[in-house]
């Protein structure tokens, strides 16, 4: 005779990131066993040592789910449940139980985005406030969120941002990777279990265009190295920050803002942007050239967590970056250099562009910039980088410039 039973479990694997516990309901159906994740989450709290249930609250409602399982499978005749597998219940089950599927999207949203790094999240939830915008509401259910309506917000999108801006790409891009974990957790495609319907079937984000290089002559650099000392408050920090970056292979903003002082001459740190995507975290060993030592002391903290004091003036990144800009655009303005032609980025395309003019190999290149290559991502694991290659790299850029 068949034999169903149902069972609420806790066990340490489901522990997640914020410390609280999934619960899921095992099923077995003639001794073959299934995991269903249900909607519950227990707390330390409200589980024994052995990670029993123990909250009467929690065990009411797994109760009380446990009797819509049971409801619905209560119509199979014995006949039809013998020759049935565990799939085949769960399946059943769950037509019976959901019937018209129904998940609040931005809701999801906010949870499914919660694990996060710092930086992606902020990202994402900057990309949920611009939907929710564009829908003049905090809510809709995920069956609405349709391929007309992705069209509608790409217009709504250009309109606000303009034809081509990063904001049509990166926000578009985020509904769909969003939409994408809703159907991951609710949909069973190995059984035929759709509650979500894929609408980027229908329609695809537009890819973003590649960034235009945005390096520059290498006599504005020299002018800058010759005038930085005439220069005062912001706009001195912001040249000094940029010929930093360059001549550190071109760090990141936020890199300089938060790497740890040097341990016998060498900047060690992970570059923020690509440490989430690359197997090695994306660790960079940077040698200090005693070229630059002068621009360096002026600006190293002294017996502190950080490299650099602009920590002193700037709170985050944003604001960093938002002086820095504001900076360079006082200095461009000093010089008579034409908008566009100077912005903090520069350094790196530019470092890049005159380390390929003098014969570095790209694959240099690549490393000393930390760039993410698809096809590295296991191999960087293993390498054991030569770092004094890299080193040498940025040697002979420096060689191109008179720093006294």
């Amino acid at each position: 005779m068949a034999r169903v039973t149902f069972a609420p479990v806790v066990y340490s694997q489901f522990k997640r990131k914020d410390g609280n516990y999934a619960v899921k309901m095992r099923i077995t159906v003639n001794k073959q066993s299934k995991y269903i994740t249900t909607s519950e989450v227990a707390s330390s709290k409200q589980l024994t040592r052995s990670l029993s249930i123990k909250d009467p609250a929690l065990i009411q409602r797994l109760r009380d789910l446990e009797s819509k399982m049971r409801d619905a499978i209560a119509g199979l005749d014995m006949y039809t449940l013998e020759n049935m597998n565990v799939d085949e219940v769960v399946a059943h089950m769950n037509k019976r139980i959901l019937g018209d599927f129904r998940l609040e999207f931005c809701a999801f949203w906010t949870e499914a985005v919660a694990d996060k790094p710092k930086g992606s999240r902020e990202n994402y939830m900057v990309a949920l406030h611009s939907f929710q915008k564009f829908l003049q509401a905090d809510t809709i259910d995920i069956s609405k969120v349709t391929s007309r309506l992705m069209r509608e917000y790409e217009d709504w999108l250009t309109k606000k941002h303009g034809k081509g801006a990063r904001a049509v790409t990166m926000y578009t891009a985020a509904v769909k990777h969003v939409h994408s974990l809703a159907r991951k957790r609710y949909n069973n495609d190995e059984l035929g279990e759709i509650l979500i319907r894929n609408p980027f079937e229908f329609y695809t984000p537009p890819k973003q265009k590649p960034t235009p290089h945005r390096n520059i002559d290498k006599s504005i650099i020299q002018t800058m190295i010759e005038t930085r000392s005439q220069l005062e408050g912001r706009e001195r920090r912001a040249v000094d920050a940029y010929l930093l970056s360059f001549a550190l292979m071109g760090m990141n903003a936020p890199d300089l803002l938060s790497c740890k002082p040097p341990k016998d001459g060498i900047l060690i740190y992970n570059r923020q942007k690509t440490r989430d995507r690359r197997g090695d975290h994306a660790e960079m060993h940077v040698q200090i050239d005693p070229r630059i030592l002068p621009i360096y002391k002026e600006w190293a903290e002294v017996n502190g967590e950080a490299a650099f004091i602009f920590h002193r003036f700037h709170e985050n990144h944003k604001q960093f970056t938002w002086a820095l800009a504001k900076g360079l655009k006082q200095y461009r303005q000093r010089m008579g250099i034409p908008d566009g032609e100077l912005d903090f980025y520069s350094a790196r395309h530019t470092w890049a562009s005159l380390a390929y003019s003098i014969g570095i190999d790209k694959a240099t290149i690549n490393d000393c910039l930390c760039h993410v290559d698809e096809a590295m991502k296991v191999t960087d694991i293993y390498i054991n980088k030569d770092w004094s290659i890299l080193w040498e790299a940025n040697r002979k850029v420096l060689d191109l410039f008179q720093w006294q």
